[in-house]
C-alpha cells in the first residue's frame, strides 16, 4: 500500500511540476519530487542511486534552478530598464520575450504529451524488463558473479568503474562539456555584489556545518568501494559545501586560475590514462590488472570526486549576480514597462523575487572569509 501511494504521489507531483503556473512553485515541486524519488530508490534497495538522487537530482539541481530563477529576474529587470529611457520606442513583446511565457493551452498540451509518452514507455518497457529479473544470464547476475575480480566489494561501483566504466567516462565528459558550453555565455561570481553581513546564528551554523559535511563526503568516498557511496555522492556533498561558502562570501572558482583548470580536468584525465593503460597492457579499453584493480578504481574515484564537485560548483556559480549588475528598483520601471511586468501574461514577480532572495550573496566577514 505504501509503495502504491508513493508511486501515485510521484505521478501527481510530476504532473504538478509540469503544469504549475508559477516558476517558483514548479521548482519547489521538482525538489520535492526528487526527495520522494530518493525514498522510492531506497525501497528498491538501490541506496547508491537514492544518494545520488537526493544530493544531485534534488539538492544541487534544485539550488541551480532557484539560482537560475533569480538570474531570470535580474536579466528581465535589466532589459526593461535599458529600454525605459525612450518609452516611445519600447517593444512590449520584446520585454516579455526575456523568457518564453507558457500559455494555458501549451501547459495542457505538455501534460497530455507527457502522459502519452509515459503510457507508451510503460507498455513498451515493462514486458521487456520484468523477465530480466529471473534471467540467469542477465547482466546484473553476471556482475555479481564477477565481483571477486572487480577489485571492489560494492557491485554498483564495480559496474560503474570496471565492467561498464566507459559509461561513467562519457557521463563525466558530458558534465565537463556542460561547463565549457556555459562559460562563453555567462559570468562567474568572482566580483559579486556585497550585501549585509551574515547574522551570528547563520555564521556559526556554517562554521560548524562545513567541516562536518567535508568529513561526511570523505567517508562516503572511502566507503564507496564496499558499501553504497562513491565519487558522485561525495562530489555532490563537497559541491554543496562549496556553494554554501560562496553564498557566505567566498570567491567562486573560475577558469581564469590555472589551479582551478587543473582540478577541473584531473578526473577525466586520470580516467583516460586508465583507459590507455588497458589498451597498452591488455589490448582492451578500461581493462584493469586484477592485482591493481582496487587501487586503480580508488584513484579514479578520488580524481572524479574533485572534478565533479568543481563542475557542479561552477555550474551553480555561473548565474550568481556580479558587481556589474545593479539592483533594479521598481521606481525605475514606469509606463509601458511597468504595465508589462504587472500584466496577467507575465510571470509573477513574487516568484522571481523569492528565487532572488534565496541566493543573494551575503558578506563573508562574519566567517573570516577573504
Amino acid at each position: 500500500l505504501f509503495d502504491a501511494l508513493m508511486g501515485l504521489s510521484l505521478v501527481g507531483i510530476a504532473a504538478g511540476t509540469l503544469l504549475a503556473k508559477r516558476l517558483f512553485q514548479s521548482t519547489v515541486m521538482f525538489i520535492f519530487f526528487g526527495l520522494i524519488m530518493a525514498i522510492a530508490w531506497c525501497r528498491l534497495d538501490a541506496v547508491d542511486v537514492a544518494l545520488a538522487e537526493a544530493a544531485i537530482g534534488s539538492g544541487l539541481t534544485g539550488a541551480l534552478l532557484l539560482n537560475t530563477l533569480s538570474a531570470v529576474r535580474r536579466h528581465r529587470s535589466q532589459s526593461l530598464v535599458d529600454h525605459s529611457h525612450d518609452q516611445s520606442s519600447i517593444d512590449t513583446n520584446r520585454c516579455k520575450a526575456v523568457l518564453p511565457i507558457p500559455t494555458e493551452k501549451s501547459r495542457r498540451q505538455t501534460g497530455l504529451l507527457v502522459v502519452g509518452f509515459t503510457i507508451i514507455a510503460a507498455v513498451t518497457l515493462v514486458p521487456v524488463v520484468i523477465p530480466l529479473a529471473n534471467d540467469r544470464d542477465s547482466p546484473s547476475i553476471a556482475s555479481v558473479a564477477a565481483l571477486p575480480v572487480s577489485g571492489v566489494d560494492n557491485p554498483v561501483t564495480a559496474v560503474l568503474l570496471n565492467f561498464r566504466a566507459y559509461d561513467t567516462l562519457l557521463e563525466v565528459a558530458v558534465l565537463l562539456a556542460a561547463v565549457f558550453a556555459v562559460l562563453p555565455v555567462t559570468q562567474f561570481a568572482s566580483g559579486m555584489e556585497k550585501t549585509p553581513p551574515l547574522g551570528p546564528v547563520l555564521a556559526t551554523f556554517i562554521k560548524l556545518l562545513v567541516p562536518l559535511a567535508t568529513i561526511v563526503a570523505t567517508y562516503v568516498l572511502w566507503v564507496g568501494t564496499k558499501a553504497p557511496g562513491g565519487a558522485f555522492q561525495a562530489a555532490a556533498i563537497l559541491a554543496a559545501v562549496a556553494i554554501l561558502l560562496i553564498l557566505a562570501g567566498a570567491s567562486a572558482p573560475t577558469c581564469e586560475s590555472r589551479r582551478w583548470r587543473l582540478l577541473l580536468v584531473i578526473g577525466p584525465v586520470v580516467f583516460v590514462m586508465a583507459a590507455l593503460e588497458g589498451v597498452l597492457v591488455h589490448r582492451n579499453v578500461l581493462e584493469y590488472s586484477a592485482e591493481w584493480a582496487g587501487t586503480t578504481i580508488t584513484t579514479i574515484e578520488v580524481a572524479l570526486t574533485i572534478s565533479i564537485a568543481l563542475i557542479l560548483t561552477m555550474l551553480f556559480s555561473c548565474t550568481l549576480p556580479t558587481s556589474n549588475e545593479s539592483v533594479i528598483d521598481s521606481s525605475d520601471l514606469s509606463g509601458p514597462i511597468l504595465q508589462t511586468i504587472n500584466s496577467p501574461e507575465s510571470f509573477d514577480s513574487e516568484d522571481l523575487d523569492r528565487g532572488d532572495a534565496l541566493f543573494r550573496k551575503p558578506h563573508g566577514d562574519d566567517l573570516g572569509i577573504k
